[in-house]
């Protein structure tokens, strides 16, 4: 029905008058910066969403042996980025589960990927960047960890994390599989959380 509306419009709202910058755009970004035009025009604030990027040495995909179909990839990959909670990546888990069989290795770090970018979000961190026994973990400007919680996480931490500027906070993590980078990533995440 999105596709349909995207091709064919919806009246003046979004018909032939508005086609050109809803083909420019997408049809969801279009009506996300729409409402947004709206919100802004009432004097409503709009909220600062944080979209946070995870960079990891791991490769997190949806191969094509798994998922053969190419819509099918492009409409999964959709859907993982707009999951909002760990409950909803542990649904997509079970549905990827069912739908294609045991997901392999790729497709289990790709979900771990993405619930690292549902654990940043609420802590206002707008990007992780894990390489070797390193992290760096940015936050936004608009982040809600205060200066006193950020510091206090720092001291618990025993000289494993520390601020190189303003926004942004190292940490050492183990270097080796996977799992444990993802598990020291996400103690992290939570810690700030706190």
């Amino acid at each position: 029905a999105l596709r349909d509306l995207e091709i064919r419009g919806a009246g003046n709202l979004l018909g032939a008058q508005q086609h050109g910058h809803i083909a420019a755009v997408g049809f969801d970004l279009y009506t996300k910066l729409l409402e947004e035009a709206v919100r802004e025009l009432r004097g409503d604030s709009a909220p600062a969403e944080v979209d946070p990027t995870i960079t990891v040495e791991v490769e997190a995909l949806l191969p094509e042996a798994y998922v053969p179909e190419e819509n099918q990839r492009l409409a999964l990959y959709k859907r993982l980025a707009e999951l909002g909670s760990t409950a909803e990546v542990a649904e997509m888990r079970a549905e990827l589960a069912d739908r294609f069989g045991p997901p392999p290795s790729s497709v289990e770090a790709l979900l771990d990927v993405v619930g690292l970018r549902v654990a940043a979000r609420p802590v206002g961190v707008e990007r992780v960047e894990a390489q070797g026994e390193r992290a760096l973990l940015t936050f936004a400007p608009s982040t809600p960890v205060t200066p006193e919680r950020l510091l206090a996480v720092i001291a618990r931490s025993r000289g494993k994390m520390k601020m190189l500027k303003e926004f942004t906070v190292e940490a050492r993590i183990p270097k080796g599989p996977w799992p444990d980078v993802r598990a020291a990533l996400t103690g992290l995440l939570a810690e700030l959380a706190r």
